[in-house]
């Protein structure tokens, strides 16, 4: 979840945790987070005393845009040079990156990141003849499905969602609680999708990530 090195801490992933790097000055630093659900991120920095050092806090090529503020002050984004070829689908895992935050630390500063997090449809590149006309359906870091035995009355594979009407929900009492995504059909009728990683825990079914959209 970190790596360290004299002056420097780096923020891989984003857990709620605490930590203590002995190695750069006794700074310990506790994390706090709503991922993968909501994008806040909140990071309190304990350093024994006034000290200088850099945190790097990676910013995920998933997010759709983010802000960076210190003790409530919104920070300046880094210079980001950008030299490669658009992917089809439009997602790119290269466009993560380390904001660097180098400055004198003092016990007690708080660093508050919010990350986008909207809805997405993702396509894959116009080669895969089979998806043609389909795309997976994200929100934030997490990818979603279409179970049949959420959808009962409509057949998964032949469906076509209304992009428009795609919408979130939490449900604390689903699958040990979850974020969904409520949709409809072209035709009206309503559609729930759930994380992939938590499907097939509620006996047989069917399933697809691509979904014609």
């Amino acid at each position: 979840m970190y790596s360290h090195d004299e002056g420097n801490i780096w923020v891989h992933q984003y857990v709620n945790s605490k930590a203590d790097f002995e190695q750069c000055g006794g700074v310990k630093l506790q994390l706090e987070t709503g991922l993968p659900w909501r994008g806040s991120v909140r990071i309190q920095v304990n350093p024994p005393e006034k000290q200088e050092f850099s945190l790097h806090v990676r910013i995920p090529s998933w997010a759709s845009g983010q802000t960076v503020q210190l003790n409530g002050t919104a920070l300046d984004p880094p210079a980001v040079e950008t030299n490669t070829i658009p992917t089809a689908s439009g997602y790119d895992p290269r466009a993560s990156l380390f904001w660097p935050i180098n400055r004198t630390w003092s016990p007690g500063d708080q660093l508050g990141i919010e990350f986008g997090m909207d809805i997405l449809l993702r396509r894959a590149h116009p080669r895969v003849r089979g998806h043609n006309g389909k795309a997976a359906i994200s929100l934030g870091p997490v990818v979603y499905c279409l179970e049949s035995i959420d959808n009962p009355d409509d057949d998964i594979f032949t469906v076509q969602i209304a992009p428009a009407s795609l919408g979130e929900r939490f449900c604390p009492d689903l699958l040990g609680g979850t974020t969904v995504i409520e949709a409809k059909s072209i035709e009206g009728n309503p559609l729930t999708l759930i994380p992939y990683h938590l499907w097939g825990n509620r006996g047989a079914s069917q399933m697809t990530v691509w979904v014609n959209a």
